[in-house]
């Protein structure tokens, strides 16, 4: 489902940017609503990016061509989305008497949600609290004898009780995973070429880090001097260099993303402002809901809403060193 939304969001991005740039087709409309629909089936990240795409639309569109046409176009993605939506949530309760539309939503707000609000509020240990809520509802027989679909709902109404209960305390859980969902990076591409003794040392550690990823703080300095030691005893230099061009890349694509919004926002014209708020309404979005747990692979969605404008930036630099080339030529040519 990772890759096909993959596929899914890059469309959906230049669909979108089309139909800003030509507001007047309401057949470009229809292909963003429909690409979000089929994003929508694989993953549940891009359940309300139907906001963004009917704001971002409606400003293009406003006094650039008709009323109707604007209210046209947003009833076209009201529409489309709306079908997806109820369909397959009229499937899901079909299937386990549960209309959510996306399973596992209970568990996720109980298992990874909440406990990161109620341990910033009580100053206590993240993974104390999972276990805690996760022993309550194992010994709760009324929970054990509920079906699936009642278990869902039910986890899902005690996971949003406890989630609004605490909801301030996402300021502090945010700025803690910033650097786990956009710094991280996978170490299985280039640990799968180590030798059989280091592959197995990296999974020692691997396996370590995994089970105290949840509670582990994000600015604490001795955990990563232990990881490099780590690296450095057991011949890991391979994984370590990676790791670390792989920081510094992503905190690059970051900040040319950056520069390249606001740029377009500040200066540019309204069809360039239409497409980085589109970009940004987008990043935003998924970034913020990403950001409320710990999962680094939440990044994935995100990254098409952050590769575009650093290409963008990155195209830009690109044509600024090529026009100081030719204009630096041009006087060496007239000495």
């Amino acid at each position: 489902s990772h890759m096909l939304y993959a596929c899914h969001m890059p469309a959906l991005l230049d669909l979108s940017l089309d139909a800003v740039r030509r507001p007047d087709a309401l057949w470009h409309i229809l292909l963003a609503a429909g690409t979000l629909g089929l994003a929508m089936l694989t993953r549940a990240a891009a359940l309300y990016l139907w906001i963004p795409l009917c704001a971002v639309t409606a400003y293009a569109m406003w006094r650039r061509v008709s009323l109707i046409r604007v209210v046209a176009a947003i009833a076209i993605i009201g529409t489309v989305q709306g079908a997806v939506q109820m369909s397959w949530s009229a499937r899901n309760e079909a299937i386990s008497g549960n209309r959510t539309y996306a399973g596992m939503l209970g568990w996720h707000l109980v298992s990874f949600y909440a406990p990161l609000f109620i341990a910033k509020r009580d100053g206590t240990d993240p993974g104390d609290v999972k276990q805690s809520l996760t022993e309550a509802f194992a010994s709760d027989p009324n929970y054990q004898a509920m079906s699936e679909g009642e278990r869902e709902r039910h986890l899902a109404d005690q996971g949003m009780r406890l989630v609004k209960e605490n909801w301030q305390y996402a300021l502090l859980v945010i700025p803690d995973n910033i650097p786990k969902m956009f710094l991280g990076y996978p170490a299985e591409p280039l640990a799968v070429h180590l030798n059989e003794e280091h592959f197995s040392a990296w999974q020692d550690m691997a396996r370590v880090r995994h089970e105290t990823s949840f509670q582990a703080d994000t600015w604490d300095i001795s955990s990563r001097v232990e990881l490099i030691r780590y690296y450095l005893d057991n011949s890991l230099l391979p994984l370590l260099g990676y790791g670390v061009f792989l920081k510094a890349l992503n905190a690059l694509v970051l900040l040319l993303a950056a520069v390249a919004l606001i740029r377009m926002i500040a200066l540019g014209t309204r069809e360039e402002r239409s497409v980085a708020l589109m970009i940004f309404f987008v990043f935003g979005l998924l970034a913020g809901t990403a950001l409320l747990t710990t999962q680094g692979r939440f990044r994935l969605p995100v990254m098409p809403a952050v590769s575009v404008p650093a290409a963008i930036s990155l195209l830009l630099l690109l044509r600024f060193g090529a026009t100081k080339f030719v204009r630096r030529g041009s006087r060496v040519n007239e000495r």
